[in-house]
C-alpha cells in the first residue's frame, strides 16, 4: 500500500464505536437533502395566559346562544 493511500485511509475511515446500550434508540440516518428540506420538528407552544382586560372583546364577538 502506497503513503498516500494510508494517508487517505486514516483521514476517512470510519472511527469503530462501541455497541450501543440495551435500551437505547439509534438515531435515523438521513439524506442530505432531508436535512435542507424536512420540516424540523418544533417544540409545543405554551398556553397562553388569559387576560382579564379583553372581556369585553370576547363578549362582542362570542356566538349568539339561541337557548334561553
Amino acid at each position: 500500500m502506497s503513503a498516500v493511500g494510508s494517508f487517505l485511509r486514516v483521514i476517512f475511515a470510519r472511527e469503530r464505536l462501541p455497541p450501543a446500550p440495551a435500551g437505547a434508540r439509534l438515531p435515523v440516518k438521513r439524506g442530505a437533502l432531508s436535512l435542507l428540506f424536512a420540516p424540523e420538528a418544533l417544540p409545543e407552544d405554551p398556553p397562553m395566559k388569559a387576560h382579564g382586560r379583553g372581556r369585553w372583546l370576547a363578549w362582542l364577538f362570542a356566538p349568539e346562544r339561541l337557548d334561553p
